[in-house]
């Protein structure tokens, strides 16, 4: 029992979610009202109180069952083809996992294609080395995962970025790609989750004691 419980605090401790709002529930969103807030966001606004910035024209956060997590997810295209960004300054240097889920909006033609553009960069502009540049998909509605372990380094600003690109012919450009639960989640060093697990024991033995 002493184990689980440090195993489930040790990746408590190391499983923070470095993105704000990274599901997408910030603002709520009671019904959608596309072409406004706080359905409809445009190019400079924040996303309500997040991090989140838009540019480009503008996106949509849909309210919708068809969600990772909670109950809101964010289209790339509003009006017209959109995209957001977001800057995380670290205090840490290690390996962090970048991961998000995607879809397709479904306009009932399997062969038609969506495009996005996801990057990850630093201040100065340079890429990172290990992610999507471009990236597009099949009109299925389904839900993917992609996950990138990548470098980052402790004082360097790091900004996320999705933008909307260009549908084939003959799909409105309203028709977008989909985000949800947006992570940047630093990946612990075993010698950190021993030290940190060795800690916990010893303080659970206190208490024990101590009783």
């Amino acid at each position: 029992m002493v184990c689980v419980l440090v195993a489930s605090l040790s990746s408590a401790v190391f499983a923070q979610n470095l993105i704000n709002n990274g599901d997408f529930e910030v603002p709520a969103n009671s019904g959608n009202t596309f072409g406004s807030n706080p359905t409809t966001w445009f190019n400079g606004q924040n996303i309500g109180t997040s991090a989140w910035v838009v540019f480009g024209d503008s996106v949509d956060l849909v309210v919708d069952s068809y969600v990772v997590s909670g109950r809101q997810r964010l289209e790339l295209s509003g009006n017209n083809y959109g995209g957001i960004r977001q800057t995380v300054t670290l205090t840490v240097d290690g390996l962090y996992t970048f991961s998000f889920w995607h879809f397709a909006y479904y306009v009932g033609n399997d062969d038609t294609r969506r495009s996005m553009r996801v990057r990850l960069y630093d201040s100065n502009g340079n890429l990172v080395n290990v992610v999507i540049d471009r990236f597009s998909a099949n009109d299925t509605g389904a839900w993917i995962q992609e996950t990138y372990t990548v470098q980052l380094y402790q004082g360097v600003s790091y900004t996320v970025e999705f933008e909307a690109l260009a549908n084939e012919s003959g799909v409105p450009a309203y028709y977008g790609m989909n985000i949800d639960d947006v992570r940047l989640v630093l990946v612990p060093e075993p010698a950190s989750m021993i030290a940190l697990g060795t800690g916990l024991v010893s303080l659970l033995a206190l208490r024990r004691r101590k009783r």
